[in-house]
């Protein structure tokens, strides 16, 4: 749900390919994740978190081919797709991870990730082409880089939150990732509620349309309003 709303915003102008609707409102829906006990949007600026658990390199760094768009998409244009052609591989996801606990600089993710230099390379450059992370010049000479998170790449905070959450409910970890909600003061637990409306929601709240059979956008773009 968070993916799709993210996909919606960023990669569709003015319709969602795959219309949903929220049952309890009548509303289109849109899945956001809110303070348990605020009830405020969580958004990343508004969250501490622990320090970022120590890494080692995976055992294997065997590289898997990606499915083509068209296959993601089931044969229409899909906000869930072009999320996951942003975000959808392993590596991706980690350096998205780190930049959310603050990591800029290249060495920093290099070593944090155990990562090979080239698919670091390429994993954030591809994260700057869509908008995700800024290119920023902090040193003339020798040349040096930070890369930021955007407007866009806070946007994708509910994803790795989504994940974090269901991984800590179903996999118990040994080791627990603290998030605090700065606002209230507490310990974040997300829930899934229609942006709308605020209520919670789940599966069996949503009604979802027939797909339309809209021309897939080119790129990324900024939501109107932005």
């Amino acid at each position: 749900m968070v993916a799709k709303r993210w996909g919606d915003r960023w990669y569709f102008e003015d319709e969602s390919p795959l219309p949903a609707r929220h049952m309890g409102c009548g509303r289109p829906f849109h899945g956001v994740l809110r303070c348990q006990r605020c009830d405020d949007v969580l958004h990343a600026r508004d969250v501490a978190a622990g320090p970022a658990p120590p890494l080692s390199s995976p055992s294997s760094t065997t590289r898997r081919r990606a499915p083509g768009l068209h296959l993601l998409e089931r044969v229409q244009p899909c906000p869930i797709a072009r999320t996951m052609t942003v975000i959808g591989d392993w590596w991706t996801n980690l350096v998205i991870r780190e930049a959310f606990f603050g990591t800029t600089q290249f060495e920093e993710f290099r070593t944090r990730l155990g990562i090979a230099t080239n698919i670091l390379s390429s994993r954030l450059q591809r994260l700057v082409d869509e908008g995700v992370l800024a290119k920023v010049e902090y040193q003339s000479w020798p040349t040096r880089h930070d890369y930021r998170l955007t407007d866009k790449g806070l946007d994708l905070y509910h994803l790795p939150l989504t994940t974090n959450a269901w991984g800590q409910r179903w996999l118990k970890p040994s080791v627990r990732l603290r998030l605090v909600h700065r606002p209230c003061h507490t310990h974040v637990r997300p829930v899934l509620t229609c942006e709308q409306c605020a209520e919670p929601a789940s599966r069996d709240d949503v009604e979802f349309a027939p797909p339309t059979t809209a021309s897939p956008p080119l790129s990324g773009r900024r939501p109107r309003g932005s």
